[in-house]
């Protein structure tokens, strides 16, 4: 009887420590995620439209997904993005400045292996403009973004 308590005993133990691992590696991969998203997509991209920076924290057949106000779908692979940004510096939009910098609240990632799903308040300014879904893949050591699909928050109004 005494071994199957002690038995008992290490098997919770074990458990309890397998979850605590699994728990403080998920954190270690949400701060990990959180750093991408604060210094390569806010900073670099939203607000400097640093198309080096977009390199390293976006996959190479990233796809970026929205929906028309007709109802249509449309898509820019990570070309066609990187020119949009390069046209704003052109036109003298970016980099933002003062009232016009981006900001993100991170309202959650849930990471399944290496996979990871984000979302964001995007704020310009004060101002909520988008809700952005990040579809994040962890390639070998480094998580990059492979899919975003955003929701214009004016378009509500």
């Amino acid at each position: 009887m005494k071994q199957l308590i002690l038995a008992g005993t290490f098997y919770c133990v074990f458990v309890c420590f397998s979850f605590s691992q699994t728990n403080a590696e998920i954190q270690n991969e949400q701060k990990a995620i959180t750093r991408l998203i604060q210094t390569c997509y806010i900073e670099g991209m939203a607000n400097n439209g640093d198309t080096t920076i977009m390199n390293e924290c976006f996959h190479s057949d990233f796809v970026l997904m929205g929906l028309s106000k007709g109802q249509k779908l449309w898509s820019w692979d990570l070309g066609k993005f990187k020119e949009y940004y390069v046209k704003g510096k052109e036109e003298g939009k970016i980099p933002k400045k003062g009232k016009n910098m981006v900001s993100a609240k991170i309202i959650s990632i849930d990471i399944e292996g290496t996979m990871a799903l984000a979302k964001l308040e995007l704020y310009k300014g004060e101002t909520l403009t988008y809700i952005d879904y990040l579809n994040l893949f962890k390639f070998n050591t480094e998580w990059q973004i492979v899919c975003k699909t955003f929701y214009n928050v004016s378009e509500k109004k």
